[in-house]
């Protein structure tokens, strides 16, 4: 049991995530420490992706899968208002969450920290079981040599004496735990899951040249855009790209961004709003370009 219930630790801590993408602006996005989360913080959250904090959906509509850390199988529908959790899986939409809970506090915490107490709280039983496994191994090992000296008063040869021994000692199986293991089986388990994640993302994907596009002006996916913002005058240029192309340190949205669907369809001249968590931003489209 103490066995299981380290196991089941071990794959809880394999969910927390390291990071988490924050909102530093209104239409900025930055990848940060989880530590660096603070309550009230907005966090986007890409589909495929595990929410890294407990919060509230502030905008966007998708399914969640709880099921490692609530053991509900079916996937929860996720709209304004929700709450979710860290540890949890985002299965086919983008999320903006507002932080509850980030680094400490969360409900993952909290189930890990009631399965720590539960591996170190140790009852008179326990105790007891495992005095009994300190005697075990000598037990068998004086087992295994009385067999290999038995076996050779009988006249049997040393190599087949041995032979026997060693099958008497292993029969008597191996009560040691190895938490290691089923630590790095649970991480293996992780790792393969993201693997078959990516490989079914590379299956689907097409590559798009955009001088090759013929949209007539309009912004479409791969079209780069340049914006004007009307509050301040600043200017600011854009390609539309895929979620996981997405940088906007380098100048690429997501196509699933609010300001990417607000363009979408739009021709240079065209004025949009894009609802933000710091209000409405207002864009006038200076020029679009398959570059």
């Amino acid at each position: 049991m103490r066995r299981r219930t380290r196991a089941v630790a071990a794959n809880l801590a394999a969910l927390k995530a390291e990071t988490a993408v924050k909102f530093v602006s209104p239409d900025e996005i930055r990848e940060v420490p989880v530590e660096a989360i603070e309550p009230g913080d907005v966090v986007l959250v890409r589909p495929g992706e595990r929410i890294a904090v407990d919060g509230e959906v502030i905008e966007g509509r998708s399914e969640i899968d709880q099921s490692l850390v609530t053991g509900e199988t079916a996937h929860v529908a996720a709209e304004k208002s929700t709450a979710v959790y860290a540890g949890t899986l985002n299965i086919n939409g983008t999320l903006r969450v507002r932080v509850g809970a980030a680094a400490e506090g969360t409900l993952l915490d909290d189930v890990t920290r009631l399965l720590d107490k539960a591996v170190e709280t140790r009852s008179g039983y326990v105790r007891l079981a495992e005095r009994a496994a300190q005697l075990y191994a000598p037990v068998v090992h004086l087992t295994a040599l009385a067999t290999l000296l038995g076996w050779v008063a009988l006249g049997a040869s040393w190599h087949d004496a041995i032979v026997t021994a060693i099958a008497e000692a292993r029969a008597h199986g191996d009560l040691s735990e190895n938490a290691e293991y089923d630590a790095a089986r649970a991480q293996q388990g992780f790792i393969e899951g993201r693997i078959s994640e990516l490989e079914a993302k590379l299956g689907n994907a097409q590559i798009i040249d955009p001088k090759l596009l013929d949209a007539d002006g309009r912004c479409v996916f791969g079209a780069t855009v340049e914006l004007e913002d009307e509050d301040d005058g600043s200017e600011v240029t854009w390609q539309i790209v895929g979620e996981d192309e997405a940088d906007i340190k380098s100048g690429r949205i997501s196509i699933v961004s609010p300001i990417a669907r607000a363009l979408i369809g739009k021709y240079a001249g065209d004025a949009v709003q894009v609802q933000t968590p710091g209000g409405v931003k207002r864009y006038e489209i200076l020029d679009v370009r398959y570059e």
